[in-house]
């Protein structure tokens, strides 16, 4: 392999490896620079990553020159066409330039629209005006003034996560360099509302009711360079189910009467109070429960008697006895599983040590039997070893 080939080769790599990292500028640099390597090999798939690239960040024009310039490549390099479909490239190719030329066009239309939509008052300045206008609208069809399409803001919405210790649920808001003058962030007893200005728009990725309470003197934002951390300090310590849910109503319905007539600093130190007493019960290992129609405790809120399901499941095993070895293995298990100690040793010495072909329940005879000494096959059958030796067994005696 030349020089001008390993050179290209680790530029597409390290193109790669920067899309990896999610830095396309960088990766569109590495894959220029491969395609300056004038490698005939790499050609093509320098082009074509590059085209790809500018593609996925709305750069239509420089998408569209990548595209043509692999086609070029393509049909440039003999050896390259014979190593890959040459045909289906071509034809891929050829598709993303129409899409480039697609989006070209879209851009320039909404461009030409918003510069049309100031046309009535442009038209009482004069028909110079007029002409200045429309060289403006002929000017669209340049690369440099087609930006790229304007994203809408549901395609702006940024994704987000959620991960929960006992005590606090943190939820990253996938959105690099975010400012705090750009985020707001509204915390309540169970919801919680994130505001996030981007583009002129105001989105708004998270806005519901928490699965339970959050303790909102103790939750905080942290901004980081590729994220937004939100974390939220639970009343309880317990898991949830998931973020969202029936929230903390049963709280709500009671803090009305409990509260009543206290002042906020009163308020909070009952609050803390019964904060602490949630915290010990969990400490104590004492769970929730709820009663059933029938009067009975129940872990959670199930209403399922789970005791009788249970009774019910070991009694249709005792029930269901099957057929031939299926029952004689299940006899078996029965014995095993009711025996005591020595039954049970008695059952497993004489089962392994005579190969299969002897099971006693006899502790004390067994104890005293040397089961590979006195093999017993069964009619019709030998004991051989490895290397095909008969064995001495109980009927040679």
């Amino acid at each position: 392999m030349s020089s001008t080939a390993d050179e290209c080769f680790l530029l597409l790599n390290k193109g790669s490896c920067e899309l990896a990292l999610k830095n396309p500028s960088a990766a569109r640099e590495s894959f220029l620079a491969a395609a300056a390597t004038k490698d005939p090999a790499g050609q093509y798939s320098a082009w074509k990553r590059y085209g790809r690239t500018c593609f996925d960040d709305s750069l239509w024009e420089e998408a569209k020159r990548g595209f043509e310039n692999a086609i070029n490549a393509l049909d440039d390099a003999p050896g390259e066409k014979e190593a890959i479909d040459a045909e289906s490239e071509l034809k891929t190719c050829r598709t993303w330039v129409r899409k480039c030329n697609a989006e070209i066009a879209d851009a320039a239309e909404e461009l030409a629209s918003k510069e049309l939509a100031g046309a009535p008052e442009a038209a009482k300045e004069g028909q110079g005006d007029k002409k200045q206008s429309a060289d403006r609208v002929v000017d669209a069809q340049k690369p440099s003034a087609v930006a790229g399409k304007k994203l809408r803001p549901t395609q702006l919405m940024p994704k987000y996560q959620y991960y929960q210790s006992d005590k606090v649920v943190t939820i990253s808001i996938l959105e690099p360099n975010v400012k705090s003058e750009d985020l707001k962030v509204d915390f309540a007893l169970d919801t919680l509302k994130v505001t996030l200005k981007k583009q002129g728009h105001d989105l708004i990725p998270i806005n519901g009711r928490l699965f339970d309470g959050v303790e909102v003197d103790k939750c905080k934002v942290l901004i980081k360079n590729d994220k937004v951390n939100i974390k939220l300090r639970k009343r309880a310590n317990h898991n949830w189910h998931d973020l969202f849910g029936a929230g903390a109503q049963d709280v709500r319905a009671t803090e009305d009467d409990e509260f009543k007539g206290l002042t906020s600093e009163e308020k909070k130190l009952k609050e803390e109070e019964k904060r602490k007493a949630l915290e010990d019960n969990n400490f104590m290992g004492e769970k929730m429960t709820v009663k059933d129609a029938d009067g009975k405790k129940r872990p959670y809120a199930s209403t399922r008697d789970w005791d009788a399901i249970e009774r019910d499941l070991k009694k249709k095993e005792e029930e269901d006895k099957g057929e031939g070895e299926e029952a004689l293995n299940s006899l078996f298990k029965q014995i095993y599983g009711n025996a005591d100690e020595d039954t049970r040793r008695a059952m497993i010495k004489s089962f392994q040590t005579s190969g299969g072909t002897s099971l006693s329940t006899n502790w004390k005879d067994v104890e005293k039997t040397d089961y590979e000494k006195q093999r017993e096959a069964p009619k019709g059958m030998v004991w051989k070893n490895w290397e095909g030796d008969k064995l001495p067994q109980k009927e040679d005696n």
